[in-house]
């Protein structure tokens, strides 16, 4: 817009741009399953039933349907778009501001039927394109550089992303309760149990609600009974994210030059992510389980029992962080102290990677940005490198 002899700006704006762009493209990815447009028999085995053949009469085991194909099968599909523009501002575009809105809707997807019913005989359909996805969100970054004299120079960029996703179709059978239905959700989200924390005596199990995963004992996971039956059951449980897909995501590097000084720094942010974390065997968390001494513990009491192992949200923890992911201080030696040694220019650097983590976990033996599983990732390492750099 800025190059447009009819469009007038003040000097101080450098450029306008405008972007769009739509348009819809195929996938065909559907992972190990091919030709799924084959109905496969499989032999049903003597449990199946048998047939006599021959003169001497031998069983032989029948055929059964194994996978019924699914003919109409075809490509996931996408239509996707953006708009955007470009604003660069002030004298050698020190300023300059970039934003995107894009939005995505995926029709088509392969999903694993769920709604056919048991009466009509069917125990393995193939996948159909029932599934559907919108996915929106924006992209933003601004950049600052500036020289303000012949001994200083400063420099800035931040970004910015956000994005949220719906299931729109996923081919599950209307649930009985609203609440249970994943329509709606991110992708990620799976019903599980709504924790009310943990019981603390015989007393608060008599008085709780009857919970149908085996015995309970002071120190076990207490869940919320959502439908008030007085019964924790399949029917109690809610929609709960358990995957560690963050929403936003940011960061920031700054820097300033001056004279033969340099400065650096890079840090990153993400928020609106979750992970359903374990606490594996050797943790030293296990130290801190529900006792009677305990009992502001987190972790439930040391007893196995499947009322402690259901899906959860007691073992959902919030990802969100920032992170000084690295800074930088450099020194350049002069050149009339370099010309001698026939170097053309060497610099003396000290950096450190890692230096700084804030995050909202209580669990804290795991890296927020790769936590999730009972599997504990390798830690994350501080680093601190000192060195030169020199150049002939």
């Amino acid at each position: 817009m800025s190059d447009e002899k009819f469009i007038s700006l003040p000097s101080w704006i450098q450029l306008i741009k405008l972007r769009g762009s739509y348009g819809t493209v195929g996938n065909d990815k559907i992972g190990g399953q091919r030709w799924l447009y084959i109905t496969e028999f499989t032999p049903g085995g003597t449990a199946m039933g048998t047939y006599q053949f021959g003169v001497s009469p031998q069983s032989v085991a029948g055929y059964n349907e194994s996978r019924v194909g699914n003919k109409f099968v075809t490509w996931e599909k996408s239509a996707k778009g953006n708009v955007g523009f470009d604003l660069s501002l002030f004298k050698d575009n020190a300023v300059q501001f970039t934003f995107d809105y894009f939005w995505e809707k995926r029709n088509n997807i392969l999903t694993t039927p769920g709604d056919v019913p048991d009466y009509v005989g069917i125990t393995n359909v193939a996948p159909r394109n029932s599934g559907k996805v919108e996915n929106k969100g924006i992209e933003a970054e601004l950049r600052f550089n500036k020289r303000i004299n012949k001994d200083l120079s400063i420099f800035a960029n931040l970004q910015m992303t956000y994005a949220r996703n719906k299931v729109l179709e996923n081919d599950e059978p209307i649930p009985a309760f609203d609440y249970q239905d994943l329509r709606g959700y991110e992708i990620g989200y799976v019903l599980g149990y709504k924790s009310a924390g943990l019981f603390q005596d015989e007393e608060d199990i008599r008085n709780s609600p009857t919970q149908s995963f085996g015995t309970v004992v002071p120190g076990d996971i207490k869940y919320v009974d959502t439908n008030k039956d007085g019964v924790i059951d399949a029917f109690d449980r809610v929609p709960i994210k358990v995957n560690n897909v963050p929403r936003s995501m940011s960061g920031l590097s700054l820097g300033v030059t001056y004279k033969n000084f340099d400065f650096s720094m890079l840090m990153n942010a993400s928020t609106g992510g979750t992970a359903y974390l374990y606490t594996y065997p050797s943790s030293k968390i296990n130290l801190e389980r529900w006792t009677a001494e305990n009992k502001n513990a987190r972790i439930p009491a040391a007893h196995s029992t499947t009322n402690n192992t259901v899906v959860t949200d007691h073992f959902v923890q919030n990802t969100d962080y920032i992170k000084l992911r690295n800074v930088e201080i450099g020194y350049t030696l002069p050149k009339k102290f370099l010309s001698s040694l026939r170097i053309s220019t060497a610099r003396i650097y000290l950096n450190g990677q890692n230096l700084a983590v804030w995050d909202k976990m209580w669990l804290k033996d795991r890296d927020p940005e790769s936590a999730g599983g009972a599997a504990l990732a390798y830690p994350l390492q501080r680093v601190f490198n000192i060195g030169i750099h020199v150049e002939l």
